[in-house]
């Protein structure tokens, strides 16, 4: 009985040992390789139509949803690899209603108090994040919006919203906020998800509102956007609470069309450029051009950018809760503008994230090169056509030692084809 025992042992020894030879292997050859990153934790692929992804503010947990239509979900154990809980989202009458679109349909919010998930055509649910129940149902389409000062606005329902509702969340309280295009005018609302209700119309705090992104502190009281300064843009801070202004000039011409904004800590707010700049309504992809990541010091009104070099640094930016790491994707990308039919296409040659410190600009994490996939060119195509790439979706945890890497699987998948999704999770010290 002992020799069995001893036997037992040793083989799980020699399987440890073998799965760390393969670790080093994979490391050696750049599987797993990076600056900085310690650990990396894949998921177990994620089947069906995964939708969305989010990590918690303190990396251990990720939280994914499935489908568009019936959203089910459930929240992962990063270091034991397993499901600790399922969700369900209520259902929701496709044929009834107008059906919008979320720059991130899922969420943690207050300290990963909640999860706010986009449940399909205007409902923002807002889950306990561990009993997983629904706390409270804002429905966007219900909510009035104020446009040229009139007094009774109609509801966001009877209106057309023009591309993604952003919403972002505090991280430190219960206080969301959202923005969207009507026509030509942007509204801007607060909400308090303990209550699960609108508490104030920002729209009119702010000057001609530009460009899209919103962004609200970690302590929920101050809200950022972008403003039209002229040929300049400007951003914008409000005081959710008294409405008073800061401005600060970007340094940029209008219509660089940033889409991302957030807090780094109290006094800095992190931009992120767009993909495309609008010419006359519409998108112009332009391809590589140097871009970069944005720090703007609201204690000094400085400016830092951040990038790697020969790489673009513009989408999934971010920062730590504390505003000490500052987030990005750095990838290496080329472009073709007069492919299918001149809508362009992207290659990606290198896909990684880079974490920095914020005082120094020192590169603290880069990560291994990270998948790309694909989306196949039409099979009746006039022109040339190349197949385009996309890198996966990118998140900085609250605490800012890990980034999760999410692969949509509906994103790329050819007809017939397993639609299964895909997550890794990255962290450090």
């Amino acid at each position: 009985m002992v020799f069995k025992d001893k036997t037992k042992r040793l083989l799980m020894a020699c399987g440890m040992l073998g799965c760390a030879a393969i670790a080093v292997s994979l490391y050696r050859h750049g599987a797993v390789s990076g600056v900085g990153v310690r650990r990396v934790y894949r998921l177990a692929p994620i089947p069906g139509d995964s939708y969305a992804a989010a990590i918690s503010p303190d990396g251990r947990d990720v939280a994914v949803i499935h489908g568009r239509q019936m959203k089910t979900g459930e929240v992962w154990d990063v270091a034991l690899g397993r499901v600790n809980g399922h969700f369900q989202l209520p259902k929701v009458s496709w044929d009834k209603g107008p059906q919008y679109s979320m720059a991130r349909p899922l969420r943690y919010c207050d300290q990963g108090k909640y999860l706010l998930a986009f449940n399909g055509l205007s409902m923002l649910d807002i889950l306990d994040a561990k009993t997983f129940a629904i706390h409270a149902v804002i429905a966007l389409s219900k909510l009035h919006v104020s446009l040229n000062g009139r007094d009774l606005a109609p509801p966001l329902g009877k209106l057309e919203p023009d591309g993604e509702i952003d919403v972002d969340c505090s991280a430190g309280s219960a206080v969301a906020v959202m923005r969207t295009w009507v026509g030509n005018h942007s509204v801007i609302k607060a909400f308090d998800l303990e209550k699960g209700s609108e508490t104030a119309d920002l729209t009119g705090s702010f000057d001609w509102l530009w460009g899209s992104g919103i962004g609200v502190s970690p302590d929920g009281s101050k809200v950022a956007a972008e403003v039209d300064g002229g040929p300049q843009e400007v951003l914008e801070i409000v005081d959710r609470l008294t409405g008073k202004q800061r401005k600060l000039e970007m340094g940029s011409q209008l219509g660089q069309n940033h889409y991302q904004l957030a807090f780094a800590g109290e006094a800095a707010v992190v931009i992120g450029q767009s993909g495309c700049q609008l010419n006359q309504g519409y998108c112009e992809v332009l391809g590589a051009r140097g871009r970069t990541i944005r720090v703007f010091d609201l204690t000094t009104s400085s400016q830092k950018a951040f990038a790697v070099k020969g790489a673009e640094a513009y989408r999934f930016s971010g920062a730590s809760e504390d505003g000490q790491k500052v987030f990005g994707y750095t990838g290496v990308e080329t472009f073709c503008k007069e492919c299918n039919h001149g809508s362009g296409e992207l290659e990606i040659l290198d896909a990684r994230f880079t974490v920095w410190d914020c005082g120094s600009g020192k590169v603290l994490i880069r990560s291994p090169q990270l998948r790309v996939q694909k989306y196949r060119c039409a099979w009746l195509t006039f022109g040339p056509c190349k197949d385009s790439e996309t890198g996966p979706d990118l998140e900085l945890s609250g605490d800012g030692r890990s980034a999760l890497a999410f692969w949509p699987g509906y994103r790329g998948s050819r007809s017939g084809e397993e639609k299964t999704g895909d997550i890794w999770v990255f962290s450090w010290p």
